[in-house]
């Protein structure tokens, strides 16, 4: 845990001991697993949908990754809402893609779920 000093604590507002707690102090500490909303699969669908579990992966970070992997513009690329660097988040990225799927072998990076959509996920699409 850290001293709340170091963390720049120096007072209280209250002569008791607090409700006592820590901070975040490693990525499982942040857990988020993102539900969308109106998605539904269809295997002719215009969308490549991917759904992917990242670990201390900044969401616009990954995006840029996706981006050169797939050969598309990062305008093809969209997801439902973006998450903190340090965590654990499960995530859907669509992608505006008549291809197949590039092998992704990064650290931290797990893709649990491809699928085709004609629903586009945008910002905010979450459950």
């Amino acid at each position: 845990m850290i001293d709340d000093r170091v963390a720049g604590i120096l007072c209280y507002l209250t002569h008791g001991s607090g409700v006592q707690g820590s901070f975040k102090e490693t990525a499982e500490d942040f857990v988020v697993e993102e539900l969308p909303s109106g998605l539904s699969e269809d295997p002719n669908g215009k969308y490549l949908i991917l759904q992917v579990r990242l670990r201390n992966w900044e969401t616009n970070k990954f995006l840029i990754y996706l981006s050169r992997i797939f050969g598309v513009s990062r305008k093809r690329i969209s997801y439902a809402g973006t998450k903190d660097r340090v965590g654990v988040t499960t995530q859907y990225f669509c992608i505006n893609t008549p291809g197949g799927v590039p092998e992704i072998a990064l650290d931290d990076v797990l893709v649990m779920r491809i699928f085709r959509s004609n629903h586009m996920i945008r910002l905010g699409d979450l459950a």
